[in-house]
C-alpha cells in the first residue's frame, strides 16, 4: 500500500509539474511546446510538488525524518539536476542592456537580473570565464592585457593544487564554463545551508527545526543573497566547516578518523585563510575563535593529553603549505595591493554605524522594491540588539557554567564589535586588533550573524514561564520593534511607506515576542517557521535563475571579438565610453587594458603620466572608463572604485592599442581619420582597428 501511494504521488507530481514548467519556461501555457520542455526544470518542479503532496499522503513526522536522514543524498540529487540543467543565479541577463539591446538573448527563466550586482555579472563571472582562454593558469595576460594574478582578488578557476583551497571553482576545470558556473553557484548555496545547519545542531543539542531555522536565516540573509558572488559565502562555509571538523576530531577516539579529520580541517582552514577579504575575514575570524574556544573547552575532559592533539600537525602542515605556496606565487601582487590608495591605505577606526544596524526589518522588501543600494544596507534579520539583551539577562539569571561559555564568548564579541561600530577607537588599538582593515558597514552584518547564533542558542535554553511578566514583555516588544524600525528608516525615510511600516512592525513584534517566550513548543515552532519563511524569501526573490551563458557568446559582437582574437591573439584592446563592454570583450578572450583592474597596472598608466601626477587616482582597484579627447590626458576619480580617463588620441600609440570597442560611434579628428578602421558594428557596439604602426 505504501509503495502504491508513493508511485501515485510521483506520477501526480510529474503531471502537475508540466503546466507549471511550460508557464515558467515559455511565459505562457501552450501544449504545443510540450516537446521543447526543459527536462531538468520539469524534474526540479516535480520534486517540489512531490514534497508538497507528500504532506497530504504520508505522516508528517515520517517525511521530515526521511529528509533529515537522507539530507546529503537529497542535496546531491538536487545539485546534479541543477548542474545538468545549467542553472545559475548570475545576473548576466544585464548584458542585454549593455550589448546589442535590440538583439536580446533571453537566458532568464525566473526572477530579476540585478544591475546593482555588478561585482558578479560585470566582474567575477567574466573573469572566471576568461580563464578558459588562458588554459586556467595562475597568471593571465587577458585582464588588463598584462600579467595578472588571477588568484589574489577574484574567485576564478586555476589549474594548480591551490584550487583545493577554493573547491567550488573545480567545477569549471572538470565540467567547463556553463556547468562549472552552475556548480559554483548552487554548490555553494547547498553547502552553506548544510554546514550552517550542522553548526546550529551542534549548539542547540540537535534541535532540528530550530537549527534549520537558524541555518536558513543565515543562508537566506540579505548579506548572503546580495553579496552571493563575493567572499562572504566561502568564508561562512569554510570557517564553519573547519569548526565542525575540529569538533569531530576532538570527539573521536579512532586514530584513522583523526587523521582524516585533520586533513579536512587543514584544507578547510586553508580555504578560509586564502579567501582574502580582510573586511569580513577578520571579524569572522574572531567569531570562529570564540566557537573554537568553546569546542575546545567542551571536549577538554576527553582530550587532556598532548598526544590527543598530535594529528593536528597534519592540519598545520597543510595550512602552511597552501599559505606559503600562495605567498611565493603572489608576493609581488600582495605588495602592490597593500600599497594601493584603495583598498590598501584604508585605516578604519570605527563609528558612525548606528543607523545601519537597524535596517534589517525592512530588508525583506529589498527584493521587491528598489532601495537604491540594497547591498550596502544588507545584514541579517537577527533581531539586533534583542539577542544581546536576552543573553545578558540569561547569564545574569544563570551561573556561568561550562554549557553557557559560548553565550558568554559571543556576547562579549558582539558587544566589542557594536562599540566599534558606534564610536571611534584609537588608531593604535584599531591596528593591533586588525579592525583598521574592517569598514563599519562590513562588520555590522557579522554582528548580525553573531546575533543570529545567539538568537538560536538562547532560544534553545530560555525558560520564561512567569505569566505576570508577559504584559511587560509585550510592552517591551512593541516599543523596541517600533524604535528599531524608525531608527533604520532614518537611512531612507521615503522607503518606509505606511504599509511597509505596519507590516514590518507587526512581523518584528511577533518574532521578538515569540523569541522571548520561546520555551513553549508552540512558540518555538511558530518562531522557527517565521524565521524560515524570512530566509527563504530572500533566497527566492533576490537572485534570478538563468540557464547557461549563451548571452556572453552568441551575440554578434561576441562572435566578432572571438574571430579577431583567433586571428590576432596578442593584440591589446581598449573599451571606450563605458566601464562595461571591456569586461564583455574579456569574457570572449580579448586582452582589454581597462577591463576592471582588480589591482593597479602602474607601469601602464605611468606611460601616459610620466610625472606621476595622477598616481593616487589609478593606484587602486578600479572600474575604468576611457573617453578619447584632443586635450591633454587626465585622470579623475568618480568614486572609490571607479575612475575616468580622458585620453588624448596620441596616447593610443604609447599604450600599444590595436582594437577599440565602443558603445557608440567614435568621433575621429581629421588628423587621425586614417588611423581608425571600423571593423564591425552590431547594433550599439562599434569595433575599430587602430593603425598605430603607421605613425
Amino acid at each position: 500500500m505504501k509503495n502504491i501511494k508513493l508511485l501515485i504521488t510521483i506520477i501526480l507530481s510529474i503531471i502537475l509539474s508540466i503546466p507549471l514548467s511550460l508557464i515558467i519556461q515559455f511565459k505562457v501555457f501552450s501544449l504545443s511546446n510540450i516537446l521543447k520542455i526543459n527536462i531538468f526544470l520539469l524534474l526540479l518542479i516535480s520534486i517540489f510538488i512531490f514534497y508538497i503532496l507528500s504532506h497530504f499522503i504520508f505522516k508528517i513526522k515520517d517525511i521530515y525524518n526521511f529528509i533529515y536522514k537522507k539530507r546529503y543524498i537529497i542535496s546531491l540529487i538536487v545539485l546534479i539536476i541543477l548542474v545538468l540543467g545549467k542553472f545559475n543565479g548570475s545576473s548576466i541577463g544585464m548584458w542585454n542592456k549593455e550589448i546589442e539591446p535590440n538583439n536580446k538573448i533571453d537566458t532568464t527563466i525566473v526572477g530579476t537580473n540585478r544591475y546593482i550586482r555588478s561585482d558578479e555579472w560585470l566582474v567575477n563571472t567574466p573573469f572566471a570565464i576568461s580563464q578558459q582562454y588562458n588554459d586556467y593558469k595562475y597568471f593571465s595576460n587577458i585582464p588588463r592585457a598584462e600579467k595578472t594574478d588571477m588568484f589574489s582578488t577574484i574567485f576564478v578557476p586555476i589549474k594548480d593544487i591551490i584550487v583545493l583551497a577554493r573547491p567550488f571553482n573545480i567545477g569549471y576545470l572538470l565540467l567547463g564554463e556553463e556547468y562549472g558556473l552552475s556548480f559554483y553557484w548552487y554548490g555553494r548555496l547547498i553547502a552553506l545551508l548544510l554546514v550552517t545547519f550542522e553548526m546550529m545542531m551542534l549548539i542547540t543539542n540537535k534541535k532540528k527545526l530550530l537549527s534549520l531555522a537558524g541555518a536558513i536565516l543565515i543562508t537566506g540573509s540579505p548579506i548572503v543573497s546580495w553579496f552571493y558572488s563575493n567572499y562572504i559565502v566561502d568564508l561562512l562555509i569554510s570557517g564553519q566547516l573547519a569548526l565542525l571538523l575540529f569538533n569531530k576530531y576532538l570527539e573521536t577516539k579512532n586514530n584513522k578518523l583523526k587523521v582524516l579529520y585533520s586533513i579536512l580541517l587543514g584544507l578547510s582552514f586553508s580555504w578560509f585563510a586564502l579567501t582574502i577579504y580582510p573586511a569580513w575575514q577578520i571579524p569572522l575570524g574572531y567569531m570562529y575563535l570564540m566557537f573554537a574556544i568553546w569546542i575546545f573547552v567542551k571536549n577538554l575532559k576527553e582530550n587532556k593529553h598532548i598526544k590527543d592533539y598530535l594529528y593536528l600537525i597534519i592540519s598545520i602542515v597543510l595550512i602552511l603549505f597552501f599559505v606559503l605556496r600562495y605567498y611565493l606565487l603572489s608576493k609581488d601582487t600582495l605588495d602592490i595591493i597593500l600599497n594601493t590608495v584603495y583598498p590598501g591605505e584604508r585605516l578604519i577606526t570605527g563609528g558612525g554605524g548606528i543607523i545601519t544596524h537597524f535596517i534589517y526589518p525592512i530588508s525583506i522588501f529589498f527584493g521587491l522594491a528598489d532601495y537604491h543600494n540594497p547591498c550596502e544596507a544588507s545584514g541579517v534579520y537577527s533581531l539586533f540588539p534583542i539577542p544581546i539583551i536576552i543573553s545578558i539577562v540569561y547569564l545574569l539569571k544563570n551561573k556561568i557554567r561550562k554549557e553557557n561559555i559560548l553565550i558568554l564568548l559571543l556576547l562579549i564579541l558582539s558587544l566589542v564589535f557594536t562599540i566599534f561600530t558606534f564610536i571611534p577607537i584609537p588608531k593604535l588599538l584599531a591596528k593591533i586588533t586588525l579592525l583598521s582593515m574592517c569598514p563599519v558597514e562590513r562588520i555590522i552584518p557579522i554582528i548580525g550573524i553573531i546575533c543570529a547564533y545567539l538568537l538560536v542558542l538562547t532560544t534553545s535554553k530560555l525558560d520564561i514561564k512567569n505569566n505576570k511578566s508577559k504584559v511587560i514583555i509585550l510592552f517591551f516588544t512593541i516599543v523596541s520593534s517600533y524604535l528599531i524600525i524608525k531608527i533604520g528608516a532614518l537611512n531612507r525615510p521615503w522607503y518606509i511607506t505606511p504599509k511597509r511600516l505596519v507590516f514590518s512592525l507587526i512581523l518584528l513584534s511577533i518574532i521578538i515576542y515569540l523569541y522571548i517566550n520561546s520555551k513553549t513548543k508552540r512558540n518555538e515552532f511558530i518562531l522557527s517557521i517565521l524565521l524560515i519563511i524570512i530566509g527563504l524569501t530572500n533566497i527566492v526573490l533576490v537572485n534570478p535563475i538563468n540557464i547557461g551563458t549563451s548571452i556572453l557568446h552568441e551575440k554578434e559582437t561576441a562572435k566578432t571579438i572571438k574571430q579577431i582574437v583567433k586571428n590576432d591573439k596578442e593584440a591589446k584592446w581598449m573599451s571606450i565610453n563605458s566601464i562595461y563592454i571591456g569586461n564583455y570583450a574579456l569574457s570572449n578572450g580579448a586582452r582589454v587594458i581597462n577591463s576592471t583592474n582588480i589591482y593597479p597596472n602602474l607601469e601602464l598608466w605611468k606611460k601616459i603620466d610620466k610625472e606621476n601626477k595622477y598616481e593616487d587616482i589609478y593606484n587602486r582597484y578600479a572600474h575604468i572608463k576611457i573617453n578619447l579627447v584632443e586635450e591633454e590626458t587626465s585622470f579623475s576619480l568618480v568614486q572609490e572604485d571607479y575612475m575616468e580617463i580622458k585620453l588624448n588620441y596620441k596616447d593610443l600609440e604609447k599604450l600599444k592599442i590595436k582594437y577599440l570597442i565602443s558603445n557608440k560611434e567614435i568621433e575621429i579628428p581629421n588628423d587621425y581619420s586614417d588611423k581608425f578602421n571600423l571593423v564591425n558594428r552590431h547594433d550599439n557596439i562599434y569595433i575599430y582597428k587602430y593603425l598605430y604602426n603607421k605613425i
